[in-house]
């Protein structure tokens, strides 16, 4: 990692060797930096995400950071594959196969994307990862987000629909997860 080419820390990030900077003491900020990198449509950011090490990263006493840096490593994967039915594929075999963080972000991938046919890989990941009655209640909101988006091909009024109901509850779950994740709203509606 060291060994980067000449404007690549300007480009993707800092070297590892910078991780100690003061700057990058915080570990929101540095768990923050990975997701910024993911996005990065740039080759370099894509091989750094790659090449990084758990050693690279520094103290990581939760591993939070680290757990960050996985995420957009398979983020910027994801993002490069073109084929919708890759895609699935690809946060499908995510979702099997990953846990924690992880298997997480692939399962939101599925459920905010309204991929219905994913549904039982959905429901044995969550199942894997989260402890009961919680589990329980994430499948039942993945299911409902797919319902939503199901019934809506107009993403803006999908996520409408969402914050009027969600207004009159004391549930703030739909809301907040609505306008955290973007994207109801980005993106084409899935087929």
């Amino acid at each position: 990692m060291d060994n980067a080419g000449a404007g690549f820390e300007a480009a993707i990030g800092p070297k590892p060797s910078n991780w100690g900077a003061t700057d990058f003491q915080n570990p929101v900020v540095r768990a923050y930096a990975f997701t910024r990198i993911a996005e990065v449509e740039l080759p370099e950011a894509l091989a750094y995400l790659q090449n990084l090490r758990k050693s690279d990263i520094g103290p990581d006493p939760t591993g939070g950071i680290w757990s960050a840096a996985q995420v957009a490593l398979h983020q910027a994967t994801f993002s490069r594959i073109a084929d919708p039915s890759q895609q699935i594929h690809y946060l499908e075999d995510t979702a099997a196969h990953w846990w924690g963080q992880v298997g997480r972000w692939a399962v939101d991938q599925l459920c905010n994307g309204g991929h219905s046919e994913s549904l039982e890989i959905v429901r044995k990941t969550i199942h894997r990862i989260e402890v009961n009655p919680r589990a329980d209640g994430e499948v039942a909101f993945c299911e409902a987000r797919i319902d939503v988006l199901s019934r809506n091909q107009d993403r803006v009024q999908a996520l409408a629909s969402v914050l009027s109901v969600a207004n009159g509850s004391k549930d703030t779950k739909w809301r907040d997860s609505a306008i955290r994740a973007k994207i109801w709203w980005a993106g084409p509606y899935p087929s």
